[in-house]
């Protein structure tokens, strides 16, 4: 009889040596339930009830040699087993508290330690953070400079290796960044507003700020911001650094901040920035749709300012949902007088139409004060979306529902409201001359080539339409829409839009271009930290508001960085006698030199009077 192990948790080793071979018996963790077996001395089964044979393994003694290797390593590398005093990292922490690596510090980024399995609020005492140069290697250079459970890196440790310590229970806990501080993002480039020529704005332009009342405008911002999922397509092309959470966290919350707009629309937006984003923008208020926290994927997300916005109602499409019953709503008649052969492809392609993405809308109605009360027809009804399409899912008809499933709920909302004040975000991903953007601006079936012989459309013809015009801010104002460097070094056409509903009372006064640099830029990633572009759109009401709104409306233009324009700015700033500049030495040093250059200007303009008194050296009134 051979060399009989028992191996077993809880179970005693049974042994009796003859041979040489080894075989392992492994037993499960339950072995002290009275209905498990019991060996004898002569390795019988005695009691024997409901009980699965267990596993036979036979190793050899190679094996038995690199399993106490490997178990050696192991203790080798967590310190485990060490009998001197001296306290060393190494060892292996509580599994609350165990420290992995510092993330990517960049400079303005506020970092912590990384706790695997442990619970955010127990966080250590005495937490220290230090630094290095990178071509040292003596432990003696680190230099303390701070402390606190989260730190953020400054222009000073530029190029420098962090580290972070604390104790816990007596112990030394410590962890080392990757690599030394990087740079912050470059700051986001300036843009100016694009106006339409004077022949569309001059009966408009008399009155917009006339009197003590003027015309409501707010800006509507849309931007797909590109999901950290998604990053990883990008990584052969841009440094891994600018990829980081904290990175583009930064650099993405600066450009929306920079652009200062009333509605914000965002695509491909991960939990983790809907847990993050509703901090960065405190005067905003946040609603997303799209997967929750330990789902994979990405949503829709809006964002409007507290201040002049109330929330009416908003309503949440999902596409998974809603597509498939739809269409078979809409071809219910066409099936019936169809053959069945027919029926088959169009049941094919049904099958194609569950993606798994949401659209959200939403009403809003203006804040204003008592004296301006609003009505439903003063409202505001905005609708975002990311139209899904991949390389295995490219057939037009599925990003053509999914605008229709929008579309008709849009028009369930504002139904009894006669000429709504729509407005429609987003990636579409669908260029202008496409069967989508056709069947936005007509409102009608669409006569594409793309989808001129798609059996979904043809089953749908009769269906497929919706109340709506809408058409594009950007190509309303410049004329076209702005071709950019998405995916090659050659410009294509955009795939995101600002649509919205033309009306006397309801048009689009501006929207911000992007810059020439910019439309050849690429990879965008390396700069924006998006593959998409930002656009924004600023729209007027016939709705009268009081003029200290009009006001505040262009010091908030002001605060925005290169998004003023010169007669956008208040009259205090264009009157180089203001006295509210003369409160601060700039102002005052401003004001006496303009007023220097004005009085030699007029005294030049008295030399050339030709008049007695003028060429006289005399005084005016001696």
């Amino acid at each position: 009889m051979g060399n009989l192990v028992c191996q077993s948790d809880g179970a005693q080793d049974i042994r009796e040596c003859d041979t040489q071979s080894v075989v392992n018996i492994k037993i499960p963790r339950e072995a002290s339930n009275p209905m498990d077996p019991i060996l004898n001395v002569n390795g019988d089964v005695e009691r024997q009830a409901k009980y699965c044979p267990p596993k036979v393994e036979v190793k050899g003694e190679k094996d038995t040699k690199d399993s106490a290797r490997k178990s050696n390593a192991r203790r080798n590398m967590y310190g485990a087993g060490k009998k001197s005093g001296r306290q060393s990292f190494r060892n292996v922490p509580p599994m609350d508290l165990y420290l992995t690596t510092l993330p990517e510090p960049i400079v303005g980024c506020s970092l912590h330690p990384i706790m695997a399995n442990g619970d955010p609020g127990q966080r250590p005492l005495g937490v220290a953070w230090w630094r290095r140069r990178p071509d040292s290697k003596d432990e003696t250079d680190w230099e303390k400079i701070g402390s606190g459970w989260e730190y953020t890196p400054s222009k000073g440790d530029l190029g420098y290796m962090l580290r972070v310590s604390f104790k816990k229970d007596n112990k030394d806990y410590r962890g080392d960044a990757k690599i030394e501080v990087l740079p912050p993002p470059s700051p986001p480039s300036r843009r100016q507003w694009r106006r339409p020529t004077m022949e569309k704005r001059r009966g408009d332009a008399k009155q917009l700020h006339s009197g003590s009342r003027g015309f409501e405008t707010f800006k509507v911002l849309t931007w797909n911001v590109l999901s950290q999922e998604a990053t990883k397509d990008w990584h052969k092309k841009v440094d891994r650094y600018k990829l980081g959470f904290s990175y583009r966290l930064r650099n993405l919350t600066e450009h929306i901040k920079q652009a200062n707009a009333d509605i914000i629309c965002l695509q491909e937006i991960d939990f983790i920035f809907k847990e993050t984003w509703g901090e960065a923008f405190p005067g905003y208020q946040m609603h997303y749709a799209g997967h929750q926290k330990g789902q994979r994927g990405y949503g829709s997300s809006c964002l409007y300012k507290k201040d002049k916005f109330n929330m009416v109602k908003m309503k949440v499409v999902d596409f998974e949902e809603t597509l498939t019953r739809l269409v078979e709503e809409m071809s219910g008649n066409w099936v019936r007088q169809t053959a069945s052969v027919d029926c088959e492809k169009l049941k094919a392609r049904i099958s194609k139409l569950k993606v798994r993405r949401k659209a959200l809308i939403f009403e809003l109605e203006p804040r204003t004060d008592k004296s301006l009360p609003t009505s439903p027809s003063d409202h505001l009804f905005v609708a975002t979306l990311h139209v899904y399409r991949t390389e295995s899912k490219q057939e037009p008809f599925i990003r053509l529902m999914q605008v229709h499933a929008t579309l008709r709920a849009l028009a369930k909302v504002t139904e009894g409201i006669e000429s709504p004040k729509v407005i429609l975000t987003g990636d579409l991903n669908s260029i202008p001359d496409s069967s989508i953007i056709e069947y936005l601006n007509t409102g009608k079936p669409p006569t594409h080539e793309e989808v001129k012989h798609c059996i979904v459309t043809r089953a749908c013809k009769h269906s497929l339409n919706h109340p709506f015009h809408l058409i594009s801010s950007y190509k309303e104002v410049l004329g076209s829409d702005t071709s950019y460097c998405r995916h090659s070094t050659t410009p294509t056409p955009p795939v995101e839009y600002i649509l919205f509903t033309k009306q006397k009372d309801f048009r689009a006064t501006a929207v911000m271009p992007i810059p020439q640099s910019e439309r050849i830029r690429y990879p965008q990633v390396s700069v924006i930290s998006s593959d998409h572009q930002v656009l924004m759109t600023e729209f007027t009401t016939n709705r009268l508001v009081p003029k200290k709104i009009i006001d505040s409306q262009i010091e908030n233009k002001q605060k925005c960085s290169g998004m003023s324009t010169p007669r956008g700015a208040s009259r205090d700033k264009r009157n180089p006698f203001s006295h509210k500049k003369s409160e601060s030495t700039g102002g005052a040093r401003m004001m006496q030199s303009r007023r220097a250059r004005f009085q030699q200007h007029q005294a030049h303009s008295t030399q050339r009077l030709n008049s007695p008194r003028a060429t006289s050296k005399k005084a005016w009134g001696s």
